[in-house]
């Protein structure tokens, strides 16, 4: 697996072992993949882009992740620095939701219109950034997508 902060701990359980999974995000492969898809290569305001997040379980066993997909499970980097970007901030009441149990093999797959809006509902500069999915393991730590580039232009 590819943690992202390198961290894990394991605590024993009455019957079993679990795998607590502790202050950082995993990037696929795990037993979640997600992947992201997006319906084309540019955004602008007037032209949104369709952002695809499918979380596929790979894992032997059921696994249950958040499944209400507020607030957006995707995030937007620029290209050439770090830091999340987008997309716009919402307010959300579903997060109250129950989650959704993925027995192995089953997905779900949340989509969104993204029209090329920052954090701030502001358009963001022209240029190039990347998008990646996540989801997250219930009660747990979000699970990551491959980044894929777009770019946002102005009319």
């Amino acid at each position: 697996m590819d943690w992202r902060c390198g961290r894990q701990v394991r605590r024993a359980a009455s019957f079993s072992t679990a795998l607590l999974l502790v202050g950082c995000g995993i990037t696929s492969p795990a037993p979640l993949m997600v992947e992201v898809a997006l319906s084309a290569s540019e955004v602008t305001e007037a032209e949104p882009v369709e952002v695809i997040v499918t979380a596929t379980n790979r894992s032997d066993v059921a696994v249950d992740v958040d499944s209400h997909g507020c607030p957006p499970v995707f995030e937007v980097v620029r290209a050439a620095r770090p830091g999340v970007v987008g997309p716009e901030s919402v307010t959300c009441i579903a997060v109250a939701l129950p989650p959704t149990r993925l027995e192995p093999g089953e997905d779900i797959t949340f989509g969104y219109e993204w029209a090329g809006l920052g954090l701030e509902s502001e358009l963001l500069r022209a240029g190039e950034y990347r998008v990646r999915g996540w989801t997250r393991v219930a009660r747990g730590d979000r699970v990551y997508s491959d980044y894929r580039s777009v770019r946002v232009t102005h009319d």
